[in-house]
């Protein structure tokens, strides 16, 4: 009867997948397939969705049925819908355990349990769990690729910390960061972004930063295992700032679909991304600066060097060890409960934020915070303009407008008050330097400008008495 056969072959075919390959779920309006080899979840897409549409022609071929796609694609959605696979209030990772290939570990405590479906876990490494293993490899790598820098030790403490945050899921927002490896060709951004890979497992994805502002450029992101991207910036690129805060730091999002309905949910995926070059960024509110680990690599090894050794299938072999490596970072950062980045890391972070300010460099060397002394508004876009003319090269005519200058300092020293003086306007809380000073008063001698102070010719002024 066709009545009873989409019934009867969807129960067949649940048995058998659930018997042979593990339990199905559909809770959200989504549907997942649990792995008893891996132990943990995977939201059905393209391949999942074949399989499963294989076992359901299989299933009716059995009975010497005709296998229409009317007919598949009916007990299909029979199966997706029926009650004894339906959950609601599901919450996914939420049992703070790492899923290795052989068992479920705890990175606080080492313990080890078994693989269960109750664990509701998205993502699994794909190595074994072994407390002994070690990484030498990997170890002498990281040394190689850090060996220019004073604090190299730190480096590799704050990349170990990082690994083991990747790691563990429905973490502390303050422990959400991005790592972005940057430095020139043949500097080792290739191992530490296929070590990432490896460890993290899964299906992982290598968005490009351009792609990622486009309309659909997000979409790769769901159901992934983290964004692991080398090369992803090319130059010139621009950062989507809020996109990227809002990625990194797991916080609801809306993601369109190319025909389908936008996405709705929280994105908790670790991000790598490698490349040369810095993509461009307008963030007035200094989310990317916060939200990332800017890691340069400097150390260029020749091709001699590296001719005839495939190093990152060496620390593939063992994995394990770097698995236990990152346990260790992350048992040391959730102790702590934040990243503590060494001097190369802020320098790197600072520079960067300099270069998309655009006047970061004067602000760097010739602006200080001072809480006892104002500034005209006019003298200060008058001193970037001397900066610009006579240590930048530019034409007077093609130096920043005031309000880009006003905007770049707001957002380096955002304390600084706005202060009113009769027909003048101050900014408190800042001065120029010994070398701010001269850019200023070289500009006035080129170009007969008339520094505005207090009337009484000053540059950097005393606030008022505040009643």
């Amino acid at each position: 009867e066709k009545s009873n056969a989409i019934p009867i072959l969807g129960e067949a075919v649940m048995e058998v997948w659930q018997a042979d390959r593990g339990e199905l779920l559909a809770t959200g309006g989504e549907t997942y397939a649990y792995n008893k080899m891996s132990g943990y979840w995977t939201c059905f897409d393209r391949g999942l969705t074949q399989e499963l549409e294989v076992e359901i022609h299989k299933a009716i071929a059995a009975i010497d049925a005709n296998p229409t796609l009317t007919l598949i694609n009916n007990i299909k959605k029979w199966i997706v819908i029926h009650p004894n696979i339906y959950k609601k209030g599901i919450r996914f990772n939420d049992a703070g355990l790492i899923i290795c290939s052989n068992c479920a570990v705890d990175p606080k405590t080492g313990m080890q349990q078994p693989h269960s479906p109750k664990h509701y876990a998205l993502y699994g490494v794909d190595c074994e769990y072994q407390p002994d293993a070690k990484c030498p490899t990997w170890l002498e790598y990281l040394k190689e690729a850090f060996k220019d820098r004073e604090d190299a030790e730190d480096l590799t403490t704050t990349v170990q910390e990082w690994f083991g945050a990747a790691l563990v899921r429905n973490k502390p927002r303050e422990l959400m960061k991005a790592l972005v490896a940057f430095g020139p060709s043949r500097t080792g951004k290739t191992v530490m972004a296929g070590v990432c890979r490896t460890l993290i497992g899964g299906q992982t994805c290598a968005l490009r930063a351009k792609e990622f502002s486009e309309q659909f450029g997000r979409q790769p992101l769901i159901n992934c295992s983290g964004w692991i991207a080398d090369d992803a910036v090319s130059p010139g690129d621009l950062l989507d700032a809020e996109s990227w805060k809002v990625i990194v730091s797991g916080e609801p999002t809306s993601i369109p679909r190319k025909n389908l309905e936008a996405w709705e949910g929280s994105l908790d995926i670790p991000v790598c991304i490698t490349s040369n070059t810095l993509p461009r960024v307008k963030d007035q509110s200094e989310a990317v600066y916060n939200r990332t680990i800017f890691l340069p690599m400097t150390v260029t090894q020749s091709e001699e060097d590296v001719a005839g050794r495939i190093i990152i299938s060496e620390i593939r072999d063992e994995i394990a060890g770097v698995l236990n490596w990152a346990i260790e970072g992350w048992q040391r950062l959730i102790e702590r409960g934040f990243f503590k980045p060494p001097k190369t890391i802020i320098e790197a972070t600072q520079k960067y934020m300099d270069d998309q300010n655009p006047c970061g460099t004067w602000l760097t060397e010739c602006v200080e915070r001072d809480n006892d002394t104002m500034i005209d508004r006019r003298d200060i876009h008058a001193a970037c303009q001397g900066f610009q003319v006579e240590y930048e090269g530019v034409p007077l005519n093609r130096t920043l407008g005031a309000r880009k200058v006003y905007a770049g300092l707001l957002q380096r020293f955002p304390h600084i008050i706005d202060y009113r003086k009769a027909n003048n306007r101050y900014f408190v809380g800042i001065k120029l330097n010994d070398d701010g000073v001269r850019f200023l008063e070289n500009h006035k001698e080129r170009n007969s400008y008339e520094t505005i102070g207090s009337g009484a010719g000053l540059i950097n002024q005393d606030i008022p008495e505040r009643s």
